[in-house]
């Protein structure tokens, strides 16, 4: 799905959250993205990088 938020209309919001609530495809993808995210560390695993970014990158 890809919505212009520029020109985006309630017809054309209520038409994608329909579409992402009743397609069993999103909720598959949903799960495999949250597996990964789960396998990387989640959320402690992204916080400790950015901050390890941060000290790297900005002094």
């Amino acid at each position: 799905i890809s919505l212009n938020v520029t020109e985006l209309t309630a017809e054309q919001l209520s038409m994608a959250v329909q579409t992402v609530l009743e397609d069993p495809g999103y909720l598959t993808a949903i799960r495999k993205i949250n597996d990964s995210f789960r396998s990387a560390g989640g959320y402690p695993k992204a916080v400790e990088e950015i901050f390890r970014f941060k000290n790297s990158f900005i002094s």
